[in-house]
């Protein structure tokens, strides 16, 4: 999606985007096991995901309107973080 121009110029017109930011390691731990990542169906897919990583993160940084951290933290952590920051006065 974000490697589409159209799309991200439909990202930056639909309101506020937010980019979860996560180190390849953490990425690697949570999708290592999963059967429905189509694009890791290769030889390497470690490095694969390495790859997308590389190419997909400027532009993802490029249309945040604020980007979030989100290595070791729980889901709730991160959505406590965004509320915080985005909502609370």
């Amino acid at each position: 999606i974000v490697l589409d121009a159209v799309n991200r110029e439909r990202i930056k017109k639909s309101g506020t985007a937010i980019y979860l930011k996560t180190n390849l390691d953490v990425l690697w731990e949570r999708v290592q096991n999963k059967r429905d990542r189509p694009l890791l169906a290769t030889s390497r897919p470690q490095e694969t995901l390495g790859e997308l990583l590389r190419e997909r993160s400027p532009f993802y940084e490029a249309l945040a309107d604020k980007s979030f951290l989100t290595d070791g933290k729980s889901p709730e952590a991160v959505a406590g973080e965004i509320f915080r920051t985005c909502f609370e006065k």
